[in-house]
């Protein structure tokens, strides 16, 4: 049965290589990751966040494939100095890390569970320079599902890999570097022309730059989408006000609430492959009217992952929260 590399690359990464119609207007992003927004310098920025990952079982199973998934999800944003071309300069290191167990069953026969992990590095500017990336690593091990499996055996296939980005100062090229560790012949370098209007955005960073802005559909930017080999453009679709209930802590205090005020929101690969097609949802906390204090920083709460082969999705539910001070 051939494997293809799509799976491996969208299967665990939350808001991987998302792409959608939209314009080149340069954006705009403010901190809002702090709990002052008018601060734009990145001096004493230190951000935790953990999220528990469950599954949800399709109302209506596709197939005799099922899945099942729990795990955590990890962010973390600190302030470093970030070496440039032409010197350095300081920025935003941005890490995430995902642990999942996962179990397949066709019938009576399990798969056992199966750990999986995904994690990811990125390094990029201030929004006084509209969050300018300058590198990203990416890894991933994962047991992605497969279509029409005859046996358990034949359900899925293990990927490991990793990811390198490298952009130049003039964020006017992208190399990138893909190793597959476990077929060295698939791994590959390739430049990519980037656009020369609009803001770019690493896809490892949009965890942050979407809580830079104020959700609205019309918004858009471009990313770079290996998979399809072409920089693309990422909108907002579907962005709504909302209340939703909410249990995390946030440093010493419980935050618990049934109407919780956010935005709701849905990101997804307009694609003519259904596989990688499937749209994201993104829940993030309404920043206050009072700029200097947004008291939950415009944090993500939670995320709704399609899993390949509709066999249902990753929830992604903010537990706790260490906050930047500032």
């Amino acid at each position: 049965m051939k494997k293809s590399r799509i799976a491996g690359l969208l299967l665990f990464v939350p808001l991987a290589l998302l792409s959608a119609c939209g314009g080149a207007i340069p954006l705009s992003f403010e901190a809002n990751w702090y709990r002052d927004t008018t601060v734009s310098g990145v001096e004493n920025t230190y951000e935790q966040l953990e999220y528990a990952v469950s599954f949800t079982q399709p109302e209506s199973p596709a197939g005799p494939l099922t899945a099942d998934y729990n795990g955590t999800f990890v962010t973390t944003l600190r302030q470093e100095t970030i070496t440039l071309g032409v010197g350095q300069q300081g920025g935003y290191v941005f890490e995430t890390e995902l642990n999942v167990e996962a179990e397949f069953k066709l019938g009576d026969k399990s798969s056992g569970v199966l750990t999986d992990y995904a994690k990811t590095h990125v390094e990029f500017l201030s929004v006084r320079d509209r969050l300018r990336p300058v590198k990203s690593h990416t890894e991933v091990k994962c047991n992605a599902p497969l279509a029409n499996p005859s046996s358990i055996e034949d359900a899925y296939y293990e990927y490991d890999y990793s990811y390198d980005i490298q952009y130049d100062d003039g964020l006017t090229v992208a190399k990138v570097t893909y190793t597959d560790k476990k077929n060295a012949e698939n791994s590959s370098e390739k430049e990519y022309e980037l656009p020369d209007s609009g803001t770019y955005l690493d896809n490892e960073e949009l965890l942050i730059a979407l809580r830079g802005l104020t959700p609205s559909v019309n918004l858009s930017f471009s990313t770079l989408n290996t998979v399809m080999g072409s920089v693309q453009s990422v909108a907002l679709r579907d962005v709504t006000e909302t209340q939703v209930p909410v249990d995390f802590t946030a440093g010493d205090t419980q935050v618990k609430s049934d109407s919780f005020d956010a935005y709701s929101f849905s990101i997804g690969f307009s694609s003519s492959n259904a596989a990688i097609g499937q749209s994201k949802t993104v829940v993030v906390a309404k920043k206050t009217e009072n700029a200097s204090a947004n008291l939950y920083h415009n944090v993500i709460v939670s995320m709704s992952v399609p899993v390949l082969q509709s066999l249902g999705t990753m929830e992604y539910t903010l537990k706790k929260a260490t906050f930047t001070a500032k």
